[in-house]
């Protein structure tokens, strides 16, 4: 399994040949943290519960949301990105406003690699010549 650590690093990790005892630190680190972080910023105990329940029954359909798939690695992806994520924010900050404060960001950068793949899809012509 390719794992990447931070800063570039991937490491090539044959997870089969791990003791057992390490699996299971690794499988309840894991899940420690995918738990927690589906009830970040909610303050009612019963609603955290409700939240991490949710999560944990979503792993257990399949779902995942895998890091690689919402960060940019190319240095003009990151640009376009943050571009992208600027507009959002200047065109639809009534929209953005409107949600818990937790999830504001995640939501901007949704919306804003919406807007990337939509350009990215039109016809890519000359560009127009500003009026005088």
């Amino acid at each position: 399994m390719l794992v990447n650590c931070g800063k570039g690093i991937e490491i090539d990790i044959a997870t089969d040949k791990l003791p057992t005892a390490a699996l299971d630190h690794v499988v309840k680190i894991g899940l420690k943290n995918i738990l927690q972080d589906a009830h970040a910023g909610v303050k009612d105990v019963a609603k955290a519960r409700q939240k991490a329940e949710a999560k944990l029954a979503a792993l257990m359909s399949g779902e995942i949301r895998a890091a690689t798939a919402l960060r940019a690695t190319n240095p003009a992806e990151k640009v376009a990105l943050i571009r992208a994520i600027a507009e959002v924010w200047e065109t639809r900050l009534e929209d953005l406003v409107k949600i818990k404060a937790a999830k504001r960001d995640a939501e901007a950068r949704r919306l804003a690699r919406e807007l990337l793949a939509q350009r990215a899809q039109q016809p890519k012509g000359k560009p127009k010549a500003k009026a005088a």
